[in-house]
């Protein structure tokens, strides 16, 4: 016998044919041998070529002893839509299920599953100035069910009601959102539900300032009630700019509505804008008369009349129909504290902060 004897070929590559590896190897020794051979693995993502759909089977070659199939549902075919893939284009699969018995081959696999995860990765790492489209599905007592449109997937989601808009939205105005698909934020991922948190508020919150830059004094706006007040009325325009319709600003018939409360959240008001405060907030007008508001300033001298002495000291004094100003306790003097209410006064503008429409002020 030839004791330099050459074996040719490794014997050790049988093993992998075994339906169990030969005792005494290690497991890492065994996956070295089955990585160098075509083996389907599952939750392994492989390259396949398109053959065709069979029994509702999307069908893909990726060199096993059987085609992959990937279930016929229409999330699957629309990749194939989405990717205008043909006969012999290559797709990428992921492999969920192996089956192997002695009356049974099969591998099942799907193409979705793999841009759901890249979904899941964007959605994971979306930035708050970033959004994503969301297709409002149904409307319950809650919010909405929604679906996110990303990387050709659809994603449950769900909207609050209460990130729905940038006010709360009027009861009738609700299901209107329903069919339609809109831009909105992430806000978070509920693990007990399973599903993303969108916000079409946070989006409407990063649009604002470019409907901010366009408002101009010149132009009428048809503009939707928010709330009312015994002050005014809250105004939005756009669905994201909100600003108040002040009471003196009203012209006569929207200030008989107000009066007899016949106004409500969803009605529309014609409304032109009457100031930017620094603040950025909004004064709306339906009147081109300039009020009190509009040419007041620090240290004018104005007459007046007592409305109320208060307890804690100090006085409320009538400027006009609908503008009062405060003589605190520190500039308040004998003379005015001895006068009734009703009485006219001459005061001093000291301060104004016309976002809050306070006014103090000193007697002269």
């Amino acid at each position: 016998m030839n004791k330099n004897k050459t074996i040719v070929g490794n014997p050790d590559l049988m093993d992998v044919f075994e339906e169990v590896p030969r005792k005494g190897y290690s497991k890492e020794h065994y996956d070295m041998i089955t990585n160098s051979i075509n083996e389907p693995k599952l939750y392994k993502t492989y390259e396949g070529i398109y053959i065709g759909i069979s029994d509702n089977d999307i069908l893909l070659n990726c060199g096993f002893k059987d085609y992959v199939r990937v279930k016929g549902t229409t999330e699957e075919l629309n990749f194939l839509k989405i990717f205008d893939v043909k006969k012999g284009d290559k797709l990428n699969v992921i492999l969920l299920a192996i089956t192997d018995t002695t009356s049974k081959y099969s591998i099942d696999g799907s193409i979705s599953m793999i841009y759901k995860q890249e979904a899941f990765e964007m959605l994971k790492n979306i930035k708050h100035n970033e959004y994503v489209p969301v297709k409002v599905e149904d409307l319950n007592k809650a919010g909405y069910n929604t679906t996110i449109l990303l990387n050709g997937c659809e994603i449950n989601a769900f909207l609050p009601q209460y990130l729905a808009g940038m006010n709360k939205l009027p009861e009738d105005s609700r299901s209107k959102l329903v069919g339609n698909t809109y831009n909105m934020c992430v806000e978070s991922f509920a693990n007990d539900r399973g599903t993303w948190i969108v916000s079409r508020r946070g989006y409407l919150k990063l649009i604002k300032p470019q409907y901010m830059e366009e408002l101009n004094t010149e132009e009428i706006y048809e503009g939707c009630v928010t709330d009312t007040t015994n002050f005014g009325i809250f105004i939005e325009l756009f669905e994201c700019v909100t600003g108040l319709l002040h009471k003196s600003n009203l012209d006569e018939e929207t200030s008989i509505k107000l009066e007899k409360n016949s106004i409500k959240p969803g009605d529309k008001i014609s409304v032109r804008v009457k100031e930017i405060t620094r603040k950025k907030q909004v004064i709306f007008t339906q009147n081109d008369e300039k009020s009190l508001w509009d040419t007041i300033k620090k240290g004018d001298v104005l007459g007046g009349t007592i409305k109320t002495h208060w307890d804690f000291g100090g006085a409320l004094i009538k400027l006009d129909y609908d503008t009062y100003g405060l003589i605190s306790n520190n500039e308040m003097t004998n003379e005015v504290e001895q006068l009734d209410e009703g009485s006219k006064v001459k005061v001093k503008i000291l301060n104004l902060d016309k976002e809050n429409r306070k006014i103090y002020l000193a007697p002269v």
